[in-house]
This record gives structure tokens, sequence and C-alpha cells, in this order.
């Protein structure tokens, strides 16, 4: 098998197992992340032991980007949180409360501890996963536009497949068009600033921007 073919099909199974285990499986949060890491880690473990040859080499970790992708992290988050309060009374949110605390058993109580690990943690997770694996190394064997189109459909499809339920079908088609313009977006900005750091800050900062609408649903 070619090494852009076990790509391609590693990827779309460890999404596939992972979006079986979000959407219809519905493990707590805890388990759902132990799995996440022994799927996402393990994929790129098994094609480093197959093909002899590790994906480090094709990412870089400069961490000069952190300064300047810091105006544009900001700016995204303002932008999530502006848009929420905007359509806030458009859109009926409740779904979204109703989902975290009985499908994915996050509560008050837990709310914090696990918005910060999918802020810092999880959000580096998907980076080595979706632009480090799925984007940088792919394009080497691909070329950039196959690379950018499949790293960002899949991490649109996997993260829209934990939301089911949580919108109306419009917002929720409207969600797959964001994420796949946002991988879009930290696909370039590795490119940009020749740096995995720049798109995991950038990721990190909308994570932030996403939970901190999480505490506005479940504290009020």
């Amino acid at each position: 098998m070619k090494k852009e073919s076990f790509i391609y099909l590693s990827v779309i199974v460890a999404v596939s197992l992972m979006s079986y285990i979000d959407a219809i499986i519905q493990l707590e949060y805890f388990s759902r992340s132990i799995f996440k890491i022994i799927l996402f880690a393990g994929t790129i473990i098994l094609y480093s032991f197959i093909f002899k040859e590790t994906i480090i080499n094709d990412i870089k970790f400069n961490i000069s980007a952190f300064k300047k992708i810091l105006p544009f992290s900001i700016g995204v988050y303002i932008l999530i949180i502006s848009a929420y309060f905007i359509f806030r009374n458009i859109f009926d949110f409740s779904h979204v409360k109703d989902s975290l605390l009985s499908s994915v058993g996050i509560g008050k109580d837990n709310f914090i501890a696990i918005s910060l690990y999918v802020s810092l943690c999880n959000s580096f997770l998907e980076e080595i996963f979706f632009r480090g694996y799925c984007f940088l190394h792919l394009k080497t064997l691909t070329g950039r536009k196959i690379a950018y189109i499949f790293s960002s459909l899949l991490f649109a499809l996997y993260h829209c497949s934990m939301m089911i339920g949580w919108f109306n079908i419009f917002l929720y088609l409207l969600l797959i068009i964001s994420l796949f313009i946002a991988g879009f977006i930290f696909n370039y900005l590795n490119e940009k600033f020749d740096s995995l750091f720049a798109s995991w800050f950038f990721h990190m900062f909308a994570n932030f921007a996403i939970n901190t609408v999480g505490i506005i649903l479940l504290f009020n």
C-alpha cells in the first residue's frame, strides 16, 4: 500500500470509529478522551512503524509563531463570543446544554477542568493528527490541494458527528461549512507562520471562546 493511501484509509477509519463512539456509544468525556488519544496517536505511530519514517520531519515548532498569531487568536475569540450574543435570540441553543448534561456527561462540577483539557491538550492532539499527519505530511506525498481538502473535510465531519442533535438542520449545515473553512484556515496558518504552533494557538483560542459560551449556557 502506498503511503498516501494508508493516510487516507487510516484517517477515515480513525475518524469513523471516534465518530461512532461520540454519536452512538456516547461514553462519558474521560473515556472518550482515552479512546481518542489511542486512535489518533496510535494511527500516527502505526504509520511510522509500517513505513519506517516519522511525520516530525514535516512539522516545525517555531515558538516565535506564538507572538505573531496572538492578535489573530484574540480576534477569533471575540468573533465567536460576539456571534453567540448576536444569534442567541435567533437560534435555540437549549439542546446544547441538554446534550452536555445528558450524553456527554459534562456539568457544572467538571466543566472547568474539561474545558481546560479541551483547549490545551485536546486541541494539540487534533493539530498533530489533522494538521501534522493529515495535512503537512500528506501534502509531501500528494500536493497541497488534495491535502487541504482532505484534512479540512475530515476535520469538519469529525467535529460535526459529536454535535448531532444539538442544532436545527440549518445551523448544523452552517456549522459543517464553518468547520471546513476553519480547517483551511488552520492549514494556511501552518504554512504562513511555518509552525504547527500557529494553528494550535489559534485553535486553542477558538476552544476558549466555545467553552466560554458553554459556561454561559450551563451556569444560566
